[in-house]
């Protein structure tokens, strides 16, 4: 560490086990439920009171193993459940605007895993649509609401890497192996894994003015590889790559004229951030996570905050809102276009 860099912003976080608690219910029994589910239970104070799924037993064995109160076989009788404070939707990204809407219309708040809907003309009838029922409806984008995303905002806005020059942030992961990107409906790989550098250069930039993109298609003419350069009127610029052919480091970094910004690969993952200076290869300040929050357990801090804003009587979040999430799918879907992708 180098006397000369500025220290660090504490992080600014909520406090898991005092927040409010609410009471969940989930919609679809996977993989991802199952992470949620379990990290929710270790570090706050809310409760899994029910989950549903459409396949026979399959909500029942995934209560038992997780710990879940009730199980139901019709997502309608979760939704009539008056234990039930809120909903998550967990099913394949084809069906949240279906099970979204089924939950709105019940009157529960939601809270979609990402991504929300696979076009933005739906995540804008979703977000309508909660909004004329007055319940809260937020995207599980769970990077925008972990430490170290806090800790990069406050270190920006106080300076300390000056204006920013140039985003870079990589998806580099083997996986093909996993057929519902691959098909229509599951998500595709930019939508399911390409949205998070995207969202990671939104997150500190903004709308780009210009896109440009090129890359090569992989099973069934869906996109396997794409590098997106993003250009801006301020002058910056990111470098966004997405890969399904191999598994490497994920970088993410912000850089500017006085500083950058790296974050502990995988980027999206609460590891850790460097402040380094304008210098190459100089070591810098350090900040790595002590919240004892590992990994995918970093799903918890969106759940925490949802809760937070609940009770706040909130309709979306004030930190990655409709917008937000609105943009950053035009985004995918202009590099989509640009690849000559098919419809996901």
């Amino acid at each position: 560490m180098t006397n000369s860099m500025p220290l660090l912003p504490k992080p600014s976080i909520i406090n898991l086990k005092q927040g409010p608690a609410i009471r969940w219910g989930i919609i679809g029994a996977g993989g991802i439920a199952t992470t949620f589910a379990s990290t929710v239970l270790k570090h706050t104070n809310h409760q899994m009171v029910a989950v549903a799924s459409r396949t026979p037993g399959k909500a029942k064995q995934f209560a038992d193993a997780v710990g879940v109160t009730t199980a139901y076989e019709s997502y309608e009788t979760l939704l009539a459940d008056s234990n039930v404070d809120a909903v998550y939707i967990a099913t394949i990204p084809g069906d949240h605007l279906e099970h979204a809407l089924l939950a709105i219309e019940a009157g529960k708040p939601v809270l979609v895993e990402k991504p929300v809907t696979l076009n933005s003309q739906d995540a804008e009838t979703l977000f309508a649509a909660a909004k004329a029922k007055g319940v809260l409806a937020m995207e599980a984008m769970w990077t925008a609401y972990q430490p170290q995303t806090f800790i990069a905002k406050e270190a920006i806005a106080a300076g300390q890497i000056g204006e920013i020059k140039l985003v870079v942030a990589d998806f580099l992961q083997a996986l093909e192996r996993v057929d519902r990107l691959w098909q229509v409906g599951g998500g595709s790989p930019m939508f399911d894994c390409g949205i998070y550098p995207v969202t990671f250069a939104y997150q500190y930039l903004g709308m780009p003015d210009k896109v440009r993109t090129v890359g090569k298609p992989g099973k069934n003419g869906f996109e396997s590889e794409a590098v997106s350069y993003f250009e801006y009127k301020s002058g910056a610029t990111a470098v966004l790559t997405l890969s399904m052919q191999a598994d490497a480091p994920n970088h993410g970094t912000v850089s500017g004229t006085a500083g950058t910004l790296e974050f502990k690969a995988p980027f999206f993952v609460n590891n850790g951030l460097s402040l380094l200076p304008p210098k190459f290869n100089e070591p810098g300040e350090d900040w790595l996570d002590e919240t004892g929050v590992v990994g995918h357990e970093g799903l918890v801090w969106q759940a925490g905050y949802f809760a937070k804003f609940l009770t706040e009587g909130l309709l979306e979040s004030p930190i990655h809102g409709h917008q937000d999430t609105i943009n950053c799918l035009t985004l995918v879907e202009t590099i989509r276009e640009q690849l000559g992708a098919p419809k996901a």
